[in-house]
């Protein structure tokens, strides 16, 4: 039965294979794919056809570099252009739709997550908390220090999944290390948003907006009104990061899947092991981890002269994230696709953002301090944005994705042989790879 059973299955993959091969000969659209893969016999020829302009209308045939073998979307290489721009307008209509969603939601935790509100809004509350704080003097501080944090970092940690499935899903993206990429631009996003100017918020997203297009100058007094009064905020997430860094290191989905697995199934060691991997590609992926660590980077920037002791608290954050992330990068978890750079130089363009923040708070906090709006120190600290703006411009003007022609003619005349790197994988999709 088993050998009737292959039988017919080989058959109808060679009447399959058949009914394709002739689909490729008269062009059919539905067989043909309107993307495809270039081998180059040399990096200097690959290097000349990718800068290259081969028709009138430059969108009629574009070239681009491939994604790693193993990490493409073969699936969204059939998508023609009106269909993926029909998607990727859905895709930032759902984007604008959990922003609003996610606005007052955030407002309301930060708002109802403080003991004042609390005991003034829940009557049975006082009694507990002064019954706690009789036996345990510090808890009422504790609390106040970690409630909003925790409540906020809960509510926000759905919000990867939320943003990773709307992009593999509306977004036209080739491999799954592009979807990490835009994940990490808008996780970061919403996390400056909600996380690090949720203070401005205050008064409701609305109205701070009105606010902004009426006086676009009032974001320099929110900023220097708000931030600086919210520093134990910031601390409190700081060091709540310490929690959930090390928790990270445990691999509760993981290790909660294996056990599974071995418990219920009596799966082997092996066999429950590679049951239970990969990890959460939207929670666990770089995407996400780039998106928290670029947050953290902001909250130590921006504050560091407002508040100089979150310093401390961000040198022990990025240590334990260093001994964090290199044992599991190295040693647990799986190979992530490498984008040559890409993470890299997106990290550096927050970074520039994030001192474009930290230049508008001084100077509304130094003009704060004034007589007049505008007064020296102030003028002093915002021509600090020329030399940052000068800065930006010399990084941008680096060709960092390329080698320039002149060193990769050179490269490409030292060795005629690809190297191991260059041989492996190969762009096949799984189901073209089964035999008749």
């Amino acid at each position: 039965a088993l050998g009737e059973s292959l039988k017919r299955q080989s058959e109808e993959v060679v009447r399959e294979r058949a009914i394709v091969e002739k689909g490729v000969e008269v062009k059919d659209i539905h067989v043909c794919a309107p993307c495809g893969f270039v081998t180059f016999s040399s990096a200097l020829w690959q290097r000349l056809a990718l800068k290259e302009s081969f028709r009138a209308d430059r969108t009629e045939l574009v070239v681009s570099m491939p994604p790693d073998p193993d990490d493409v979307v073969y699936e969204n290489l059939m998508d023609n252009v009106a269909r993926s721009f029909v998607w990727f307008c859905l895709g930032w209509l759902c984007l604008v739709g959990v922003f609003l969603f996610w606005s007052p939601v955030v407002v309301f935790i930060s708002s109802w997550t403080t003991l004042s509100t609390i005991r003034e809004n829940v009557p049975w509350a006082n009694h507990l908390l002064d019954s706690s704080a009789q036996v345990f003097p510090w808890f009422p501080a504790f609390l106040e220090g970690v409630l909003a944090t925790a409540a906020l970092r809960l509510f926000l940690a759905f919000l990867p999944f939320i943003l990773f499935n709307i992009i593999r899903t509306f977004f036209p993206v080739k491999a799954g290390a592009a979807a990490q990429y835009r994940l990490s631009r808008w996780y970061f996003a919403f996390l400056l948003i909600f996380v690090l100017l949720v203070t401005t918020l205050g008064r409701g997203l609305v109205v701070t907006a009105t606010t902004i297009a009426d006086n676009p100058s009032a974001v320099i007094n929110l900023l220097a009104t708000w931030l600086p009064r919210s520093s134990h905020f910031y601390f409190n997430y700081m060091i709540f990061g310490w929690t959930t860094l090390t928790w990270e290191l445990i691999r509760v989905a993981n290790l909660t899947k294996y056990w599974f697995y071995r418990v219920l199934y009596k799966s082997h060691v092996e066999q429950a092991k590679r049951q239970c991997e990969p990890e959460d590609e939207a929670s666990f992926g770089l995407g996400s981890r780039m998106g928290i660590a670029s947050l953290m980077s902001a909250m130590t920037l921006v504050c560091c002269t407002v508040s100089p002791l979150i310093m401390v608290f961000a040198i022990v954050y990025f240590a334990i994230g260093r001994i964090t992330y290199g044992y599991l990068l190295v040693h647990a978890e799986t190979k992530k696709p490498d984008l040559g750079g890409l993470f890299w130089m997106e990290a550096v363009q927050q970074v520039f953002f994030i001192l474009a923040l930290f230049v508008l708070l001084m100077t509304g906090v130094l003009a704060g301090q004034g007589k007049r709006y505008m007064s020296g120190p102030a003028a002093v600290a915002f021509s600090a944005s020329l030399a940052l703006y000068a800065m930006w411009y010399r990084i941008n003007s680096f060709e960092w994705e390329t080698l320039p022609l002149e060193q990769m003619a050179a490269a490409s005349h030292a060795r005629e042989e690809p190297t191991e790197r260059e041989r492996q994988g190969e762009y096949r999709q799984a189901e073209c790879g089964m035999g008749p």
